[in-house]
């Protein structure tokens, strides 16, 4: 499990950006609360590494959603 700081430094997502990412995204993310704390899943990194990945080549989030659904 992760915290938001660590996903933001492995992925090289901002922290901004990673947020608006899990608000968007959260059913593909795997994320835990511990008290005041959100630790995510391994399998998050790859989901948010896709979707940064896809956003860089022009993919709308709609083309993104459709993708990870599949």
């Amino acid at each position: 499990m992760f915290r938001t700081t660590e996903i933001t430094e492995i992925t090289g997502v901002p922290e901004t950006t990673l947020r608006r990412f899990i608000k968007r995204f959260r059913h593909y993310i795997v994320v835990e609360r511990r008290g005041r704390w959100r630790y995510y899943h391994e399998s998050a990194i790859e989901v948010i590494k896709t979707i940064r990945r896809r956003r860089d080549a022009g993919a709308t989030y709609e083309e993104i959603e459709s993708e990870l659904e599949s």
